[in-house]
């Protein structure tokens, strides 16, 4: 039933593979154009289907996981042993469902960026 649904509504695996990486891209080079956010995983290790990243500090990532919350987005909040934040690019996640997190991601930069954080250790 998977492979047929994957068949329908994308071509095929290959079809698939290439929006998945194109999503994960996607994110992926925002975190890595802002010193706002830091991506976890090296490049080189990076997966596709979730993505790491850390705030500047415990009280951003707060406000931003409750921020988050109340946009709509959810399961943010990073495995419990690594902590920080933790978007899954599951298959049923759209290309449009990663451009508004990486928009409200944006905005929450914009709108916090001035204060005095730092990353915390």
């Amino acid at each position: 039933l998977m492979l047929g649904w994957i068949e329908e509504e994308f071509g095929g695996l290959a079809a698939l593979g290439a929006v998945n990486r194109r999503k994960a891209a996607t994110l992926y080079h925002f975190l890595d154009e802002t010193p706002f956010y830091r991506c976890l995983a090296e490049r080189d290790s990076r997966s596709v289907t979730n993505v790491t990243f850390t705030l500047p500090s415990a009280q951003a990532h707060r406000q931003f996981l409750d921020e988050a919350d109340k946009a709509g987005f959810v399961g943010l909040a990073g495995h419990r042993s690594t902590g920080g934040c933790r978007a899954s690019l599951f298959n049923g996640v759209t290309q449009d469902m990663v451009d508004r997190l990486v928009d409200f991601m944006h905005d929450f930069e914009q709108r916090n960026r001035q204060e005095q954080w730092s990353f915390d250790a």
